[in-house]
């Protein structure tokens, strides 16, 4: 399966979501997908991508299995995450806006 947003494609795989493209986090603070999901219909997710001062912030909204979000940067330095990936579950009766996740980073372009 694959997503596709204004400036972002992503697949798919083992219930991984997984960005086809760099992504640069500049100017984007929300990305939205919709996922396949069984049986039939798709599943809408919403993450939210907050700069703060050399951390980020992530969130995800979703029903049901897991979703993992790896994703790259385009600017001059990468963040350094604390570990390599991040793997969430979210129970099916969450409510939209429940946060899920929060991971710090060291930003070198923040001076």
């Amino acid at each position: 399966a694959k997503c596709v947003g204004e400036d972002f494609v992503a697949v798919f795989r083992r219930g991984d979501m997984i960005l086809v493209n760099d992504l640069c986090l500049e100017h984007r603070e929300n990305l939205h997908c919709a996922l396949p999901s069984s049986p039939g219909g798709s599943l809408s997710v919403q993450l939210s991508l907050m700069h703060q001062h050399g951390s980020v912030s992530e969130t995800a909204h979703r029903k049901s299995n897991q979703l993992m979000h790896r994703r790259k940067r385009q600017v001059n330095t990468t963040p350094q995450f604390q570990l390599p990936n991040y793997q969430v579950s979210v129970p099916e009766n969450e409510p939209p806006g429940t946060q899920v996740i929060t991971l710090k980073a060291v930003d070198l372009d923040d001076g």
